[in-house]
């Protein structure tokens, strides 16, 4: 068995193999929070499945550090680093519980 065969989805969380197996992640595809696997099929015993879980994994990693940034999360970034280096921003009082000298 081949075990590089995932072909990762659109959406960049989702892979499925030429078996038919397939895996969804949720969050971060390098760190995913959650591995959602499809149903197995009965020909692969446990070592198989694990291995071709992993194999997926690294197939939607890969493809994640592969695909460009949306244009949502570029614009986003923009305005978070203009508003943070925005020399005529209000600077607002610190509450601090230390006694002054």
């Amino acid at each position: 068995m081949n075990y590089d065969q995932w072909v990762v989805g659109e959406d960049g969380l989702s892979a499925s193999h030429a078996c038919g197996w397939s895996i969804r992640v949720e969050g971060n595809p390098a760190s995913p929070s959650e591995v959602c696997p499809g149903s197995v099929p009965r020909d692969l015993d446990a070592l198989e499945q694990a291995r071709l879980l992993r194999h997926g994994l690294d197939a939607i990693a890969k493809a994640a550090k592969q695909s460009k940034p949306s244009s949502a999360a570029v614009a986003a970034k923009k305005a978070a680093e203009k508003y943070a280096s925005d020399p005529n921003r209000t600077r607002k009082p610190t509450l601090s519980l230390k006694r002054k000298p």
